[in-house]
């Protein structure tokens, strides 16, 4: 995000995080918190190998924080920002619990299967169809079109000329907009060849 004044804005950056995989935008997050690691006294070998450790661990179940060095504690408590795990206090001892974020560390930043969901329609008339109970994909769409109406698996709305200039203001490409509405969490895309053409003329 960046900031024009008071109002925050997503940068292009930030939308062309919105459009990797979600191993991708995890392991993204996870070389940025690596490369900082020696500006924390940190050996990043030793995270690296932690955080490897910690993909095989069995998602939900409670380990000691006991048996942690102090290094991999720090670790964890970040950790647990990021929503790679959750920690139980007890009496006499606490535990981590890997979440499924963190049991799929290890996974192909190419594999996208778990991913994808749901069906968005384009009209020849830039009127869109979106078939996701997805509040993210919601706010996605908000980005450059108009959304009229959200149903429990349906979002309705139209690309127009004032929604496309909005998403140019804020650092969006044209090519981001189709890239989104081609590949983003959608596992078809019903859109005619005209309407193809006439929306790529549109937004250049």
């Amino acid at each position: 995000f960046h900031r024009d004044g008071e109002a925050a804005k997503l940068s292009e950056n930030g939308f062309q995080f919105l459009l990797m995989e979600t191993n991708a935008q995890l392991w993204y997050i996870m070389r940025e918190y690596i490369s900082s690691a020696e500006e924390r006294g940190v050996d990043p070998t030793d995270l690296i190998s932690f955080l490897l450790e910690l993909s095989f661990h069995t998602q939900g179940a409670a380990y000691s924080l006991s048996t942690l060095t102090e290094v991999q504690r720090v670790a964890i408590m970040d950790l647990m920002e990021l929503g790679l795990v959750k920690l139980q206090q007890g009496r006499k001892d606490s535990w981590f619990i890997p979440t499924k974020l963190a049991t799929n560390l290890s996974s192909s930043l190419s594999d996208s299967a778990a991913s994808k969901e749901g069906i968005v329609v384009v009209e020849t008339n830039f009127r869109l169809y979106a078939y996701s109970a997805s509040k993210l994909h919601c706010e996605i769409l908000r980005l450059f079109s108009r959304v009229e109406y959200q149903l429990p698996n349906l979002i309705v709305g139209a690309i127009t000329k004032e929604s496309l200039y909005g998403a140019f203001d804020n650092g969006i490409t044209a090519e981001q907009v189709i890239v989104l509405i081609t590949h983003f969490y959608m596992i078809h895309c019903y859109i005619d060849t005209c309407s193809y053409a006439l929306f790529f003329f549109f937004v250049r």
